[in-house]
């Protein structure tokens, strides 16, 4: 009997719907028919415009150069994240900032931390550990500035690409806008044979075993596949309405629930183009500032149980000042969490309808990057064994965990005591066994990436957040007393050398995204994994 997939049904567009079929369309080509139905009445969330560097893998493997997509969604480069006023109380002569810059290029899926990024100095020590016998010393550059070029880099508003010189280049992901970076997909994946029907979804047949056999539109039309995938967002139409899936809320670990959006005008050829996102705390929670070539995204993400949507629109207001204009803003309610299995019968529910974690460290559009790599590496056929289901369950799930995990972390380790947000955020949650374990350990050794259960977030990760939180743990690392200076101090000069040359060489990041968007000829596309489109 043949059991292959040969019907795929995306329900829903947006980022997760159109990326899901692009990545399937990639991976199956045309032995599997893959259509999307979204509705156009439904609005798309479109806050996360940031990203992690796992995204230029996936547009490697989609075929897509950053040449040829990022001009045409606005797209900017992102090397890092600048915190605001997350480590102490807001005081206005004292600047209170840190970095958590990229340091690899992850692929979506694999697991490539498997060996340390910094150099051992002996013993096996990593240069990490170097780095905190420096803070300890006195040393008041930060482990991130003292580790890599990117903070000075950033400063600088430099790009992390250079035009001619793949050698100059540093780590990047992305800024975009995420309405444009659908439709961009959308128009993509259909010229390679994704049918799109546009239409509203009403209700959905079951099969005598429980398993979906096909949805059925406002329109008319019943629409059968073998495989379905639930990608529309935090109503989960299918995985928790049809099938009943429940949702598990993380509501008493993270508090943050709700966001407002205003998008601001920039004046990047005035004002240069800053390379990073910005995430500012303010009274209940944070705000994010995301350059984009057309405009900079900025939002507020905070917790309705301490402020109301009115107020929380005043407060980002006044911290925008003059930036905000008239602009009518975007309230949105945020469902944290995620569904208990995301994988149910022939039903698998990719992106918002899967889980979510409020965008602090843009893992949003990374969690559908991996629930599509998994995806295909677990590849089913209608016989949907139940061992592959629960693989991939939990697969996502400790994902997700993880990702959950280091968010956490921020609230934790601040110091911000001055509004009983930031009180309840260290005080009134339930941290989870795995999270607690590592903060316990953090208390007496910097983090290791043998005693961390790693796949997106590494030692160096952490230890951003704890240096720029001033929770480094009180002694360095005892072999280093054994080891000495030398070693370290070559692999810090040979640093400082390459930071002073990437300074002179590489171009403003205004300067190379306008050349790559005005003169496309002139800054020939790398090659990809799987060719040019």
């Amino acid at each position: 009997m043949d059991t292959h997939i040969r019907k795929i049904l995306i329900v829903g567009g947006g980022t997760s719907g159109w990326l899901s079929a692009a990545y399937l369309q990639r991976a199956l080509g045309a032995t599997v028919e893959i259509t999307l139905v979204e509705s156009k009445r439904i609005g798309r969330v479109g806050v996360g415009e940031a990203t992690i560097p796992t995204l230029r893998a996936t547009m490697d493997f989609l075929g897509y150069p950053d040449e040829l997509w990022m001009p045409r969604v606005g797209a900017t480069y992102k090397a890092a994240i600048r915190f605001v006023s997350w480590s102490q109380n807001p005081n206005p002569r004292v600047s209170d900032s840190y970095w958590h810059p990229f340091i690899s290029r992850p692929e979506p899926f694999a697991r490539p931390y498997e060996k340390p990024f910094f150099p051992e100095i002996g013993q096996g020590v990593s240069l990490l550990q170097y780095g905190l016998k420096r803070r300890l010393d006195g040393s008041t550059q930060s482990i991130a500035e003292m580790l890599t070029p990117t903070p000075a880099l950033c400063m600088a508003k430099r790009s992390p690409r250079h035009p001619s010189d793949e050698s100059l280049s540093e780590v990047w992901a992305y800024h975009i806008d995420a309405h444009r970076f659908a439709d961009f997909l959308e128009e993509k994946t259909k010229e390679r044979g994704v049918r799109h029907i546009v239409d509203d979804v009403v209700d959905a047949d079951c099969n005598e075993n429980g398993s979906l056999r096909s949805v059925r539109t406002s329109g008319g039309l019943r629409l059968e596949a073998d495989l379905f995938l639930d990608c529309t967002g935090f109503r989960g139409m299918l995985i928790n309405r049809t099938l009943e899936e429940p949702f598990i809320s993380d509501g008493n670990k993270l508090l943050c629930d709700s966001a407002v959006a205003i998008p601001c005008e920039s004046d990047p050829a005035r004002d240069g183009l800053e390379p990073f996102t910005t995430a500012t705390a303010l009274d209940h929670g944070w705000t994010w500032n995301i350059p984009l070539l057309h405009r900079t995204g900025c939002g507020y993400v905070y917790s309705r149980q301490f402020t109301s949507p009115g107020k929380a629109e005043e407060e980002l207001r006044a911290h925008l000042g003059h930036r905000a204009g008239d602009t009518s803003p975007l309230h949105l309610r945020m469902r944290v969490g995620y569904t208990q299995n995301a994988w149910v019968k022939n039903c698998i529910a990719i992106g918002l309808s899967a889980s979510f974690i409020e965008p602090l460290e843009s893992t949003g559009i990374f969690l559908t990057e991996h629930a599509l790599a998994a995806l295909i590496s677990l590849f089913p056929d209608r016989r949907f064994d139940a061992a592959t289901t629960r693989k991939y369950n939990a697969m996502v799930r400790d994902m997700y965990e993880e990702a959950r995990d280091f968010v956490m972390l921020h609230y934790l380790v601040s110091r911000r005591d001055d509004t009983e947000f930031w009180k309840a955020s260290r005080e009134a949650i339930d941290i989870p066994d795995t999270l607690g374990e590592k903060l316990a350990f953090f208390q007496t050794r910097l983090p290791t990436l043998d005693v961390l259960k790693v796949t997106i977030f590494r030692d160096f990760n952490y230890t951003c957040i704890l240096d720029g939180n001033h929770k480094l743990p009180p002694t360095p690392h005892p072999l280093l007393r054994h080891i000495g200076d030398s070693a370290g101090e070559r692999a810090l000069t040979t640093i400082q050398q390459r930071t002073n040359s990437l300074l002179e060489h590489l171009p403003t990041h205004y300067d190379y995204l306008t050349q790559m968007a005005n003169s496309p000829d002139s800054i020939q596309p790398r090659a990809t994994k799987n060719g040019l489109a």
